[in-house]
């Protein structure tokens, strides 16, 4: 405890001095520190991309990892009015307000109309620095810097106790001077070691990312958990346990026998961790384990013979979405307090790098659903899954390319069903629609694999077809009599037929649009003369 009464006014104003130089120096550090962190973190960039959300978590950390800064904000100033030549400017006022210019990271370029305004709390400043003995107050006794004033806590021993003389005033001064400069030495490491530790962690971060977009993302996982085990205090193994369906199986392990990846499974009811997605110490793992798992899968488990030493577990769930969809785990053979807040801290900063890798993921696979999906109905019908229009075209050209080098014919037919539009306005889009599901089945499975079926739109449908025109006959009849089976919808029986068009290449068209058109003439008139099918080629010209 330092006893600030002294009759010497001078010994007193020397240790006020002391003040001065050990807060000075720890508001320049803090400057230093801060201004590289702004650096790193490409404020610079941020800004001029407007983007607002990496700028709130970047401060929202700041102020988590140096409780010192009250606040920090941005500010919009005629920067030279504020700064001139200097990188930044301090003001010792209530609180100390230390302005910055955002610099690019070449460091040749500022932003000339916004700064960055960081506030140190001096209260929290001086317990950092140890001086517990200062109280900050509106109205104190003595001024240090500017408006930031101090008086004295009361001591244990008051003035008419203890009668401090000059001589050692003197060296109560040259004591305290000694003590705050361990302080000062002490403070200047911790924050020191507190900038390699995110200076590390970046480090992992960076590389973690370039295994995440060069799309390694079992690497990145293990990557991660590895660099947990070996940076988290107390971690000696780790496992990421990650849902499938509905359990949680291991995906990743360090430090174990990987003959358990993939091949155990948890159901949610017989996690250790619970499902309340909260971070667990647990150090009754194994008496959770005999009574939640059955013999087979405990047996297996603990054949891991390092998976029996765990004393605890410190166990994150990995949320995406208000879902739980993994845990990140780190275990500690020796000693059931290895993990401490600091080991929870970056063991959270860990796995939350997992989530936000998962959630790159789900979202990747998400799209990939939705581009194939797209994909697929750019060349499907949306209600049968026939092959449309887009997709016949671009079949046809190519089949049409290889009967030509072979010298093959190939044959369209062109099917139209009997009175469905009468079935349809009678009963409705919905009986329609289950119909022609129904009858698309059915064709699709009556052609052969080198062969397509396309449907046009309504009750149209497109067969190109490897046949000559002896089986080309069979062929229809054989799907007409698939066509006519009984159809039942709503409990409705409903009986449907077709007429046929065809039309060969090369003789009636040596391309598909002249094949479609002839097709269609022999479809009128099969329907006209109530005929199944129609040959294009017995067609005369005034039936054209």
């Amino acid at each position: 405890m330092w006893i600030l009464y002294s009759e010497n006014l001078q010994n007193f104003k020397e240790e006020i001095e002391i003040v001065r130089g050990t807060l000075l120096g720890a508001v320049d550090f803090a400057v230093r520190i801060l201004d590289l962190e702004f650096k790193q973190n490409s404020v610079y960039e941020a800004l001029l991309n407007n983007d607002e959300i990496s700028l709130n978590t970047l401060f929202n950390q700041l102020k988590g990892d140096y409780p010192i800064v009250a606040k920090i904000y941005l500010e919009d100033v005629v920067i030279e009015k504020v700064i001139s030549a200097q990188r930044h400017k301090i003001i010792f006022d209530d609180n100390i307000k230390i302005f910055f210019k955002i610099y690019s990271n070449e460091v040749n370029d500022y932003l000339p109309n916004k700064v960055l305004l960081v506030m140190i709390d001096v209260e929290k400043l001086f317990q950092a620095l140890g001086l517990t003995d200062i109280v900050v107050c509106e109205k104190g006794k003595f001024t240090i810097l500017g408006n930031i004033k101090c008086s004295p806590k009361k001591s244990l021993l008051s003035l008419n106790e203890v009668v401090v003389s000059s001589t050692f005033s003197v060296l109560a001064g040259v004591l305290f001077g000694l003590i705050t400069a361990i302080r000062k030495i002490r403070s200047e490491h911790a924050l020191s070691k507190e900038l390699l530790k995110k200076t590390v962690f970046q480090e992992v971060l960076l590389e973690f990312t370039k295994l995440v977009l060069s799309g390694q993302v079992h690497d990145a996982c293990q990557y991660i958990l590895e660099k947990a085990v070996q940076l988290v205090p107390g971690a000696q193994a780790g496992s990421l346990l990650m849902k499938k369906s509905d359990v949680f199986i291991f995906t990743n392990l360090y430090g174990y026998d990987k003959k358990i990846v993939g091949n155990i499974f948890f159901r949610p009811t017989e996690l250790a961790q619970g499902m309340d997605g909260n971070v667990k110490v647990i150090k009754n793992l194994h008496k959770i384990n005999d009574e939640v798992l059955d013999n087979e899968r405990k047996n297996f488990l603990y054949s891991e013979g390092r998976v029996g030493q765990i004393k605890v577990l410190l166990s994150i769930p990995v949320i995406v979405r208000d879902e739980i969809i993994a845990f990140f785990n780190l275990d500690n053979f020796e000693n059931e307090d290895a993990f401490t807040e600091q080991s929870i801290k970056i063991a959270e900063l860990f796995a939350g790098q997992v989530g936000l890798l998962l959630e790159r993921v789900r979202l990747e696979e998400e799209l990939e659903k939705q581009r194939q999906m797209m994909e697929y109905y750019s060349y499907h019908d949306p209600l049968t899954g026939l092959a449309n229009r887009r997709l016949l075209e671009e079949f046809a050209e190519k089949i049409l390319a290889l009967a030509r080098r072979m010298n093959k014919s190939l044959c369209l037919l062109f099917m139209d069903l009997h009175k469905f539009k009468q079935i349809n306005d009678t009963f409705g889009h919905f009986v329609g629609d289950q119909l022609l599901k129904t009858i698309a089945l059915r064709i699709e499975s009556a052609i052969r694999e080198n062969d397509i079926v396309a449907r046009l739109g309504g009750d149209e449908f497109i067969f190109l077809l490897n046949v000559s025109d002896q089986e080309v006959g069979r062929f229809t009849k054989r799907l007409l009599t698939i066509i006519q089976e009984p159809i039942v919808v709503d409990d409705k029986i409903f009986t449907v037929s077709a007429n046929f068009g065809i039309a060969f290449y090369p003789d009636d068209g040596d391309n598909l649009e002249t094949l479609l058109r002839h097709a269609d003439l022999a479809l009128y008139f099969s329907k006209r003369k109530n005929k199944p099918f129609t040959f294009f080629s017995e067609l005369s010209e005034n039936q054209m």
